[in-house]
């Protein structure tokens, strides 16, 4: 079961309303504390997790809190080159 305690919960979240960022990578998001704060925060940035347990998807609903969700070990983000997390244009 993912667990994150709330220390700095409200420091993070002031950051994240006062931070101008497009995107937010979310490295193992676990139930989705950060995607749902960074959307309460900053309604436009694109929330982008990347989940190694593969049954916490469809258990805490993250496609529904993130715009983009890697099922996978973060150790591999960087494997490929031409991956960005930048926004579309």
């Amino acid at each position: 079961m993912p667990m994150s305690l709330p220390t700095f919960d409200e420091e993070l979240e002031i950051y994240f309303r006062h931070a101008a960022h497009d995107n937010v990578l979310d490295i193992g998001p676990g139930e989705g504390k950060f995607g749902k704060m960074v959307r309460r925060a900053q309604p436009t940035a694109r929330r982008i997790g990347a989940e190694v347990d593969p049954d916490y998807v469809e258990q805490y609903g993250l496609k529904e809190i993130y715009d983009e969700l890697k099922i996978m070990d973060a150790r591999r983000l960087s494997d490929d080159v031409t991956a960005s997390f930048a926004s579309p244009t």
